[in-house]
């Protein structure tokens, strides 16, 4: 009789952890950061300070797995499988890629080159050239699960005479 309820917190034991797993395996990945950001930062200014840092790989090791909010300006959309907007970054040779999670194409489909963006990403990595003599190495600052949080177009004011380039700015929240 002693093995009876044994038996019984053994199958206990057992239901919960089914439970649990089955939880687990059905719960939707996290394709974006959300929440509070760990940091906010000016685009430019941070890519001016990591440009300028001779140990830049170390100081960035401080915000790889946090998240970051920014503003910055679109400059190119590539991929096809995930989305990544290529950011201003202000710097010749110093590359900015926000990568977003294929599910985001229909929230991102407004965006084009030129467009202003809020986003809160996660920074994920900073790649710096091996050798400093090569001419044509880029460093590329690399961020992951990304959020668009607001998207500010600009648009040609066709009111205005064609020989100004006047341009309005149209924000979409």
């Amino acid at each position: 009789m002693q093995k009876k309820p044994i038996y019984l917190s053994i199958l206990f034991f057992f239901l919960i952890c089914l439970s649990v797993g089955y939880f687990l395996w059905h719960e939707p990945a996290e394709v974006k950061s959300g929440g509070k950001p760990d940091y906010e930062k000016n685009m430019l200014d941070w890519v001016k300070s990591l440009d300028a840092d001779s140990h830049a790989n170390q100081t960035f090791l401080a915000f790889i797995g946090k998240s970051v909010r920014f503003s910055a300006v679109v400059t190119e959309i590539k991929g096809d499988s995930s989305i990544t907007l290529q950011l201003e970054s202000g710097k010749e040779g110093f590359l900015v890629d926000a990568n977003f999670d294929v599910s985001m194409k229909k929230e991102l489909g407004a965006v084009l080159a030129g467009d202003s963006v809020t986003l809160q990403c996660e920074c994920n990595s900073l790649n710096l050239p091996q050798n400093t003599d090569d001419l044509f190495s880029e460093k590329v600052m690399k961020l992951g699960r990304c959020n668009l949080l607001k998207l500010s177009t600009t648009v040609p004011d066709l009111s205005k005479s064609h020989e100004h380039d006047t341009i309005s700015v149209k924000s979409i929240p």
